[in-house]
């Protein structure tokens, strides 16, 4: 009787300790997937809140200054991931805009009077964006082309560009003093076509999404007639 009952007891003891073991490894259990679905709530608000960031801009109707903000964005992106020129990786967004009217800029020559002051010489004006050879075609340009990437920053976002007769960027803003005190003999003001970029009408005429991640790949603005 005594040894049936220590073999009670040590079989009570061994029932007792599986029991506690499967209630602890259950309770594990359950932590780790509430937390895979917190984290995976957790990206999935992040995802929704990334694609909206720019779902936000596909709209029938937009002016130029909203494409400006788009690319601006898309920009801020790719140098946050560090992708600035990889249309390839998942995380790249990548912006297109295709116009239906050529974009100008007109450069302001001044000549130094003796006295000090400086008189306006001469205007000239230089397509830098091209419409096409009939107004159905479009000129397109994209953030991931390195090159016109450059133009749109140079041309469309940024403002003014005055520089000496030799070239010397001296002032860059979007509102020169009229009068530049130098001695310098002469200088241009070239301005940039940002105020007429910004009031042209646009459409979003694509949104692209990456089928693995589902996030917003791509978009595209095309400028109304």
């Amino acid at each position: 009787m005594e040894n049936a009952s220590k073999f009670l007891l040590i079989a009570g003891g061994i029932l007792l300790g599986m029991i506690t073991i499967s209630i602890f490894y259950f309770m594990f259990s359950q932590m780790s997937e509430y937390q895979n679905t917190a984290q995976i709530d957790y990206t999935q608000e992040e995802l929704i809140a990334y694609n909206q960031g720019f779902e936000s801009y596909n709209k029938k109707l937009m002016y130029g200054s909203d494409v400006i903000s788009v690319i601006n964005k898309a920009v801020d992106n790719n140098t946050r991931y560090d992708i600035v020129n990889e249309p390839t990786n998942e995380y790249y967004m990548d912006i297109s805009v295709k116009l239906k009217e050529p974009l100008y800029m007109r450069i302001d020559t001044y000549t130094r009077n003796s006295n000090g002051t400086y008189d306006k010489e001469g205007t000239r004006t230089k397509t830098i964006f091209k419409a096409g050879s009939t107004r159905q075609d479009l000129k397109s340009f994209q953030i991931s082309n390195a090159e016109e990437y450059e133009n749109i920053r140079k041309y469309i976002i940024e403002g003014v560009n005055m520089t000496d007769e030799e070239g010397n960027t001296v002032v860059q803003s979007k509102n020169p003093m009229p009068e530049y005190n130098s001695n310098k003999s002469k200088y241009t003001i070239t301005y940039y076509p940002v105020t007429e970029f910004k009031r042209l009408t646009f459409r979003c005429s694509k949104a692209n999404y990456d089928k693995a991640t589902g996030r917003i790949k791509y978009m595209e603005f095309t400028q109304y007639q």
